[in-house]
């Protein structure tokens, strides 16, 4: 059966016996080797190695498998804390994990909209997407706004519980629409207002800790099939990011 090791800055080395990564990981929360996580960030390498991030506490993982040659050799990290002990050859540009760590790192409210828009355009090709933030009268205001509707919609706020966003915001739940007009939430004005056509909708709650902050849409997924169920686990771990550097900022 192969051999996985599992490292962390935090938590150290540890190798187990599994039959594919995720049951490498399985086995070391069992063990005891590495701390339960139940929300996770997983990105699989070229190379075969696996980078989970933690998305409660921040930690990174990195998941190996090993053959007789590796098994010795120690892996060569970063002395950076904010990279969580993700090797050095394993780093480059555009990983999700490294777009979840741009997100939580960023200074101000709109930093924060602005990476957690970036981060999603990188990882789903959509034609549009909008950050839209819930306002303490539960008003629904788009801070941030990419695609052709852009200039018509960017700071226009809309009643509470309006559309597939407020029904995403409201319940806070995912939803993913792959004919808009047959869909009795799909808020018909927008389009009326802005000549954008919407086909496709993705929309996930930027939540943490109980309370919801907003959503993150894109609109028009670059597949003309729609958006698919790994495009909502990707989307919902840049939001959930989002909300928890949000909710720092809020005292949380």
């Amino acid at each position: 059966m192969p051999t996985y090791r599992i490292s962390s800055r935090t938590e150290g080395d540890t190798q187990v016996e599994a039959s594919n990564w995720m049951t490498a990981l399985g086995e070391g929360f069992a063990l005891g080797k590495i701390p339960e996580m139940d929300r996770v960030a997983c990105e699989v390498l070229p190379n075969g190695k696996i980078l989970v991030r933690d998305l409660r506490s921040g930690t990174g993982y990195v998941v190996m498998p090993l053959d007789g040659a590796e098994d010795t050799e120690d892996l060569e990290t970063i002395e950076d804390e904010d990279l969580g002990g993700v090797p050095y050859d394993d780093i480059h540009p555009a990983t999700l994990l490294d777009e979840l760590d741009e997100i939580l790192s960023a200074v101000t409210e709109e930093g924060v909209i602005r990476r957690t828009l970036e981060a999603a355009h990188a990882r789903v090709p959509a034609e549009s997407g909008s950050v839209v933030l819930r306002r303490p009268d539960d008003r629904l205001a788009f801070a941030l706004v990419t695609g052709s509707a852009q200039a018509a919609l960017e700071n226009v706020t809309l009643p509470a519980d309006t559309g597939i966003v407020g029904f995403c915001v409201r319940r806070s739940i995912a939803v993913s629409v792959r004919d808009a007009y047959a869909d009795p939430r799909f808020f018909r004005e927008a389009d009326r207002m802005t000549g954008f056509e919407t086909r496709s909708v993705l929309c996930v709650p930027i939540d943490f800790g109980g309370r919801v902050f907003g959503c993150l849409e894109l609109l028009n997924a670059e597949r003309g099939t729609g958006f698919e169920r790994d495009d909502m686990v990707t989307l919902g771990a840049i939001a959930h990011a989002a909300g928890q550097r949000l909710a720092a900022s809020a005292g949380r």
